[in-house]
């Protein structure tokens, strides 16, 4: 273990410029446990980043390039339970998204952006239900093109309080 710690401290100083100042930042839990979130580089974000619940549990997994938010990024809510993944480039959407209901076996929603536009076809399903409710066609350039199926199962919500209609209206104006 102690060989590994060595390793990983001696290749961040390899790839790194001997004027950089590499930082580990911690999380103090209610319990007064410290736990590891990332490091910074000159002061900046980089490579992964987990935020924990006071239970100790993971909340976040982020992976960062100089401040800024690049690859997935996975929630957990309290109980461990996965909530959504999403990806990221530059800090901006850009990817495959998915939004789990109830437990993981449900998918939301699930479809992909591209530089913060949905694109493709986007998949939505009830809250607690795997039956698909609708499939949306955003084409190549995030404009909403056609609704390829409309089951009417119910309002299909996005992010627990918006009805994705309006969502789509706000996209329109």
């Amino acid at each position: 273990m102690r060989l590994l710690i060595i390793f990983i401290i001696i290749c961040l100083n390899w790839g790194c410029k001997k004027e950089q100042k590499i930082e580990i930042i911690w999380q103090t839990l209610a319990n007064g446990e410290k736990k590891p979130m990332g490091v910074l580089i000159d002061r900046k974000k980089n490579g992964l980043w987990i935020e924990y619940y006071d239970n100790g549990k993971t909340g976040i997994i982020k992976s960062y390039r100089n401040n800024l938010l690049n690859g997935p990024s996975i929630v957990y809510s309290l109980n461990g339970r996965l909530t959504h993944v999403t990806n990221y480039l530059d800090s901006t959407y850009h990817g495959e998204y998915i939004l789990y209901s109830c437990d993981t076996t449900c998918i939301n929603i699930k479809g992909y952006y591209k530089h913060g536009k949905p694109v493709g076809i986007w998949d939505f399903y009830p809250q607690c239900d795997c039956r698909l409710s609708r499939k949306i066609d955003y084409g190549a350039d995030g404009n909403k093109n056609d609704t390829l199926i409309d089951n009417h199962l119910e309002p299909i919500l996005m992010n627990g309080d918006k009805i994705m209609e309006e969502l789509e209206k706000s996209r329109k104006n």
